[in-house]
């Protein structure tokens, strides 16, 4: 079938359906289970069982580049019009070139020719890109349902989450709540603790969502992104960050005592309100330094997408004290 969503390049891509015991359908769940159990050793790996292959609610793709299979992905059918997203994977070799949000693309297709609304997917805290991958495409957190806990056997160590599937040339609409705090929240875990109160209405995700090699998409963050103040770091450079921010609003007055921030502008008017009463204004493709232990606050009247580059120690709150 002809590629649909995500990005488009000079590859051919293809969605295949085959049966869950298709040799080449069998070889891909080895390579995912294999990879699973590096990640969570000695963890359970919820993979496709024998008996499974016969389910009728069972649907399981190849997806190929240019005649080669290089990822698979399957679609569950666990009520009218909801379905669940499981084993979706790409080989090693084809990553950091957009395979992954191609698949996501082609299977999010399938699912609609099939008249499913709602997908719903499981990913465990260790998995990042895929993690970064789901929320880039719209994907939100939500608390365990019925459907997921019969299916899969939901334990405290995953994340269950949803997306309403709209019209294909529909911008991404998400769905869902944050996970109930018995359950593992992955931002949660890996922030490092805020030296601001509480109450600050920021969505910060301090995990890196892109490792070397891999192709960063600012666009699809931007697209589906609903937040009003919303942080995430991209990549990591030696001992750098790269953070992309998607703001409208104001940030708190702060200071980073030990460490230098740069803001480079990718498109809006983004303000920074300095101690000494200065109000610096960038526009598209302008940059500026803020140096360490100045005091400084951010705004953007209208919504703003801003590239950050700081010490990976840096905690964006900063410290919010005089």
């Amino acid at each position: 079938m002809p590629t649909s969503g995500g990005a488009r390049d000079a590859h051919q891509a293809a969605l295949r359906r085959v049966g869950a015991d298709h040799p080449e359908a069998t070889r891909l769940i080895a390579e995912l289970d294999g990879e699973l159990d590096e990640i969570y050793p000695g963890g359970i790996i919820h993979g496709l069982h024998p008996n499974e292959a016969l389910d009728p609610r069972l649907r399981f793709y190849l997806l190929e580049l240019d005649g080669r299979v290089v990822g698979c992905g399957a679609l569950r059918v666990l009520g009218p019009g909801v379905a669940e997203l499981k084993r979706m994977f790409v080989r090693r070799p084809f990553r950091g070139r957009g395979a992954g949000s191609r698949l996501l693309a082609e299977l999010e297709t399938a699912a609609r020719a099939d008249s499913i609304a709602t997908l719903r997917l499981e990913t465990g805290p260790g998995s990042l890109a895929a993690l970064g991958l789901y929320r880039a495409r719209g994907y939100r957190d939500t608390p365990p349902t019925a459907n997921t806990l019969a299916i899969r056997g939901v334990s405290a160590s995953r994340k269950s989450s949803a997306r309403r599937l709209g019209p294909e040339q529909s911008p991404f609409r998400r769905k869902g709540t944050k996970s109930a705090p018995t359950r593992f929240d992955p931002e949660e875990q890996e922030e490092p603790s805020m030296t601001a109160p509480t109450s600050f209405p920021y969505a910060t995700h301090l995990n890196v969502l892109h490792g070397p090699l891999e192709v960063v998409d600012v666009q699809a963050l931007v697209d589906a992104c609903n937040d009003r103040w919303y942080n995430q770091t991209l990549v990591r450079v030696n001992d750098s960050v790269v953070r992309v921010g998607i703001v409208q609003g104001e940030y708190h007055w702060h200071k980073h005592d030990n460490d230098d921030e740069f803001f480079y502008v990718v498109e809006g008017r983004f303000l920074i309100d300095l101690a000494d009463g200065r109000t610096v204004e960038l526009g598209p493709r302008q940059g500026f330094t803020v140096p360490k232990g100045v005091r400084h606050r951010t705004r953007a009247p209208e919504r703003v997408v801003v590239l950050m580059v700081e010490p990976a120690t840096v905690v964006p709150t900063g410290d919010w004290r005089r």
